[in-house]
């Protein structure tokens, strides 16, 4: 997922902020628990947080799947009035320039506005990192390993049939064979490249 900032519209440059990536996912539902800092300076002219969520790809481009946008005008008025605000797991509904109008799915964000001084008095990390407090983020654990990354390709294990056919077992012993070669030609002996 990746998020832009830019108080000025199309005027300004955007901050950008992205999240790690949620491997494999097949039922559509991924875990970020993904923390991101924005300096707001009020008052500005186009407030708004723009989300888009993509489809990681390791060889192409990542793929676009939904996008949405909010609006923190009305949002920075009851801050200016509060003092800090939150809302809490909201959910906002997805949705494609290729499809208007069609929702593509959901994501479920938490906002909290603070003034400046008390923000600096309680520090916390993007992401997962120290200091993490104020919700506390809990790294998620699906959709991170090496079996995730490699889901759906031909080297996803699950998907390898052991059958007893000369054909079968070849394919395999050359899939493994190269995968062995390519490892030890860049990583035991990767001076043969020069």
């Amino acid at each position: 997922m990746k998020v832009l900032y830019n108080p000025e519209g199309w005027l300004g440059e955007p901050i950008r902020k992205e999240t790690d990536v949620h491997m494999g996912c097949e039922d559509g539902k991924a875990v970020f628990n993904y923390r991101m800092k924005f300096d707001i300076k009020i008052p500005c002219s186009f407030p708004r947080l723009y989300f888009t969520v993509y489809d990681f790809n390791t060889v192409a481009t990542d793929q676009s799947i939904g996008e949405c946008y909010i609006s923190l005008r009305r949002v920075l008025k009851r801050l200016l009035k509060a003092g800090k605000l939150a809302l809490e797991n909201k959910w906002i509904p997805l949705t494609h320039p290729k499809d208007p109008g069609e929702i593509k799915g959901e994501v479920k964000i938490s906002l909290f506005l603070l003034q400046k001084d008390e923000a600096d008095q309680k520090p916390v990390g993007e992401g997962q990192k120290d200091p993490n407090r104020d919700p506390y983020l809990e790294p998620p654990k699906e959709g991170r390993g090496v079996k995730e990354f490699f889901k759906n390709t031909i080297l996803d294990t699950k998907s390898w049939k052991l059958n007893f056919d000369l054909v079968g077992n070849l394919k395999i012993f050359l899939i493994v064979g190269a995968v062995v070669l390519l490892f030890v030609l860049l990583f035991i002996s990767p001076g043969w490249l020069r």
